[in-house]
């Protein structure tokens, strides 16, 4: 792929002592200079010209390979004229732009549909990858791809473009959509509104290097604008009508929304992608991944929740200059259960899940306290243990599970919070561990505040904690729903680091009742 040519050089002043006199393009306002290189075009482009030669030539436009003539007529100095809209029927190819009656070289440009072409991408697998799903992509185009980008959307309005308002223009979001020739614009909060909105649609064209036939730069234009609306609270909603002279490719754009507050101008863009006469996909709604040959894989977090779940993928590329896009729908039916520590609704993540038996499931994958599972019916059902230590705590049922769905199975658990401390302070990355009559169960390393929490099954416990050349335990016994408190490893001001002192501070959270008990284990002080 070519430079990227920041802006569009104005068209040459009238003068007949060039090589080449013409401005190419698609329409009046986007004429290029010949000179700069010439458009490639496709099926339902048209074909203008300007020619700045002082007096009137006969233009002919033929095909080089059959040297067929498509047009043959008069054009005016400095009048852009309509020549040609190129159709199904026109072949693809070189093609020559020749002034007949004066000594000027010929123009040659490029006719191509290659990006029209059906892409045949196809999803190839789908699995379950902690906590995350990865899918495996292939399309006929292999290496002839530039540019290309993947991009999956969920259930979310990929219809809609959702642009922040700048701080200048009072802030909060404005929304955009596109409805046949006209932009809805609809404001959202939190913002102050008052300002005008105007919005400019610019297009990559690709064009072929003077004096090549296979060189291709790319060059971004303006090909449509809208008139300016006023946005305030009462009236936070506006149709502006799309001016542009004539078809909008198919391909991705880029917006530029011109905001002009009571701080003066401001400008904001974004991404979307025309696929049509009537409707576009904001590309901002995805994460675009590259691909850069005929498979490729994307992987998609699926924490976020079902919203942005992957339903559909939208494939841009660009082949020999044409921009075009494929999508499918991608069929893979994704849902969750999160297994929650009740009432503290945190994930059960230190738990181990198994899974008995499952119905309608095709993959499942557990990470911390969620379970993941591709379905393979409309309503599949799961029997799952939850269990610490390699002990089963927790057994049950879940279903029917829906496609898209994220499910939460709440369990009554006490909440221990220990503290360890080392040398009088709060220690982190110490080590505390909970064990019970049969073994140890769980055990977590402390945070920046010498803290480890654990949701326990109402029981009796042995806590220790370690860490800081030292170390401290003892056994507690946890009430359901109970919130408990302990610190571990205190030192007295006479004690020494043999001296425990521990503080406990039971809740119970159903009833709030609140017990305080302090107990000072004391150890020989150490005389010298």
């Amino acid at each position: 792929m070519g430079a990227l040519a920041c802006a569009v050089a104005s068209p040459a002043k009238a003068q007949s002592n060039v090589t080449v006199p013409f401005d190419l393009g698609y329409g009046p306002s986007t004429l290029f200079p010949a000179s700069q290189g010439t458009p490639v075009f496709s099926t339902g482009d048209q074909l203008w010209v300007t020619s700045h030669y002082n007096t009137t030539l006969l233009i002919m436009v033929s095909y080089i390979l059959s040297n067929s003539t498509y047009f043959l007529g008069p054009v005016r100095p400095g009048t852009p004229t309509k020549l040609l809209l190129f159709d199904a029927t026109y072949p693809q190819g070189m093609w020559s732009l020749r002034a007949l009656n004066s000594s000027l070289s010929p123009v040659l440009f490029l006719v191509s549909d290659a990006a029209g072409a059906p892409a045949n991408l196809a999803l190839a697998q789908a699995r379950l990858r902690g906590g995350d799903l990865e899918m495996n992509f292939t399309t006929s185009f292999g290496l002839q791809l530039q540019g290309a980008q993947a991009c999956t959307i969920g259930s979310q309005n990929s219809s809609a473009a959702v642009v922040p308002v700048p701080a200048q223009s009072g802030g909060g979001t404005v929304t955009l959509s596109m409805d046949g020739n006209e932009i809805d614009a609809t404001e959202g909060g939190p913002g102050t509104g008052n300002f005008t909105l105007q919005v400019d649609l610019y297009y990559s064209y690709a064009f072929l290097a003077p004096n090549s036939t296979s060189i291709l730069l790319f060059r971004s234009a303006r090909v449509a604008t809208t008139g300016a609306v006023l946005i305030t609270n009462s009236n936070p909603s506006a149709s502006m009508l799309l001016q542009s002279d004539g078809r909008l490719k198919t391909g991705r754009y880029e917006l530029r929304i011109f905001f002009d507050g009571a701080q003066g101008l401001s400008l904001a863009t974004t991404e979307v992608l025309v696929t049509g006469s009537n409707s576009w996909v904001w590309l901002g709604a995805c994460t675009n991944t590259p691909v850069y040959s005929n498979s490729f894989s994307i992987t998609t977090p699926l924490g976020a929740g079902p919203v942005s779940w992957p339903r559909t993928l939208w494939l841009t590329y660009t082949v020999f200059g044409e921009q075009g896009f494929a999508n499918i729908s991608l069929g893979v039916d994704i849902a969750a259960l999160t297994f929650l520590g009740s009432p503290w609704g945190v994930p059960l993540s230190s738990y181990d899940v198994g899974v008995v038996t499952s119905t309608g499931t095709k993959e499942i994958d557990v990470q911390n306290g969620t379970m993941f599972m591709i379905l393979s019916s409309p309503q599949a059902s799961a029997n799952y243990t939850l269990g610490l230590g390699g002990q089963t705590f927790f057994r049950g049922t879940a279903g029917p599970i829906e496609p898209f769905t994220s499910t939460t199975l709440p369990f009554n658990v006490s909440e221990l919070a220990v503290t360890y401390f080392s040398g009088g302070s709060p220690y982190r990355g110490g080590n505390v561990s909970v064990s019970d009559s049969e073994g140890e169960l769980v055990s977590a390393e402390t945070n920046s505040h010498g803290q480890a929490f654990f949701y326990l099954p109402p029981g009796g416990y042995n806590v220790a904690a370690a860490g800081g050349n030292g170390s401290a335990s003892m056994s507690v016994t946890l009430s359901l729903g109970q919130k408990f408190a302990l610190e571990l490893g205190l030192q007295t001001s006479t004690g020494t680091s043999n001296i425990a002192l521990v503080w406990v501070l039971a809740a119970t959270a159903a009833t709030g009742a609140v017990v305080n008990a302090i107990v000072f284990l004391r150890g020989r002080r150490n005389r010298p």
